[in-house]
């Protein structure tokens, strides 16, 4: 039986690293859920704890029976978690500079695919799990604690480190942790420029309406009725605005279950000689996690003058959420609008 074994592995080998990529990111899909679930929480500690054995079985250049399918192993279980971090990173993407993050994020995904000869060397395998375990960490601490802030990322790259730090020890071959500090000073200064995405916070729901309120368990909404090559259309991109109209900018965030968070709703103006945005009004919330489909508010904008506008939805520290932009024009009251109800 084992000789069949060795000689159909002989015989995929070529296609091995594409297998263990396509194997990873398949099981991670199926089995990824909500970011908060015992099952997904399980699944990425089990994945940080036996890649991190293997990285210490490699470093260590532990010659046994299995020995040479350790970096296939290795392969596979970063592949998951690469996968998973892409989806929930995705996920709470809403900027140009955050998905600049995640095309890195995605590159190394791919870039898994072909390293499994790389991963016999030590030092490549050994700072590739430092790359995930930072980001596992960094949505992992909130899931737990129900805290984000600029210190809880620290504590998560700390965690990091210092796990880091005890594989370093443990392995009997010189790995090197400057690697590891280099990038985690460039994930430091990347959270303080807002780049990467705010984990475990995503956006649902986010659209400007003529109208929001809050009846029993819903939230109604108003928006002028689309027309026929707009199906797709889920608020007002071109609010017709006349004086007595009221703006109304309705969100739905996903948070964990046991995370609460302060968000705000900003209103920017884009003044039309200058091209620049001006803040108008920044009104703020507390949500709170738990619900599947994400935490519901609004906030409302009268006495709103032509032009272009947008609203940025931003947690406390300025980590970017979610971003609606829209434009006002004038409307004549003769002018009567079909109006289409929609319920959240």
């Amino acid at each position: 039986m084992l000789s069949g074994i060795r000689s159909l592995y002989t015989k995929l080998k070529p296609q091995l690293p594409t297998v263990c990529f396509l194997c990873g990111s398949t099981w991670d899909s199926l089995t990824l859920k909500r970011i908060d679930s015992a099952l997904d929480l399980t699944i990425f500690s089990t994945y940080l704890f036996l890649s991190s054995i293997i990285v210490i079985l490699i470093s260590r250049k532990v010659n046994f029976r299995f020995a040479k399918y350790l970096p296939s192993a290795a392969q596979f279980f970063f592949g998951g978690m690469f996968s998973a971090c892409t989806v929930y990173y995705f996920k709470s993407t809403s900027s140009l500079l955050t998905f600049l993050f995640l095309l890195c994020l995605a590159a190394t995904l791919v870039c898994n695919e072909f390293l499994e000869k790389k991963y016999s060397n030590a030092q490549v395998t050994f700072t590739f799990w430092s790359v995930c375990a930072a980001m596992i960490l960094n949505f992992l601490l909130p899931v737990l604690t129900g805290l984000m802030s600029p210190w809880i990322f620290l504590a998560a790259i700390a965690t990091a480190f210092l796990l880091c730090f005890a594989i370093s020890r443990i392995a009997l071959s010189k790995v090197s942790l400057k690697p590891v500090a280099l990038i985690y000073s460039a994930l430091i200064l990347f959270y303080f420029l807002n780049v990467i995405p705010p984990v475990p916070l995503s956006q649902k729901k986010m659209a400007i309406f003529r109208s929001v309120s809050h009846s029993g368990n819903e939230y109604v909404c108003t928006m002028e009725k689309p027309r026929w090559f707009e199906p797709f259309k889920s608020g007002e991109s071109v609010f017709k605005y006349s004086p007595q109209d009221t703006v109304f900018c309705f969100s739905s965030v996903f948070a964990p279950t046991r995370l609460k968070k302060e968000i705000y709703h900003h209103w920017y103006y884009k003044d039309p000689e200058s091209g620049k945005w001006s803040e108008a009004t920044r009104i703020g919330y507390r949500l709170t996690g738990g619900r599947d489909q994400g935490y519901r508010g609004y906030t409302y904008k009268k006495n709103i003058g032509p032009g272009s506008w947008k609203v940025m939805l931003k947690t406390k520290e300025g980590k970017t959420v979610g971003i609606r932009s829209f434009k006002v024009v004038s409307h004549d009251l003769s002018d009567t609008l079909s109006l289409l109800t929609v319920r959240y």
